[in-house]
């Protein structure tokens, strides 16, 4: 999906309906795994305060 997205975009294919598409799906895949990498850093973080 991602490359899919980069080869969207390479090829100025910008004005075409499934950049958009598309690009939605990544934008949302990264929220999700932002998200995910949040809830991590947090548990490190508590994980840390009982060692301290």
């Amino acid at each position: 999906m991602f490359w899919e997205f980069r080869l969207l975009n390479e090829e100025s294919r910008t004005q075409a309906p499934e950049f958009q598409t598309v690009g939605k799906k990544v934008e949302q895949e990264i929220f999700k795994l932002e998200g995910i990498l949040t809830e991590k850093m947090f548990k490190q973080e508590k994980g840390l305060d009982k060692v301290v």
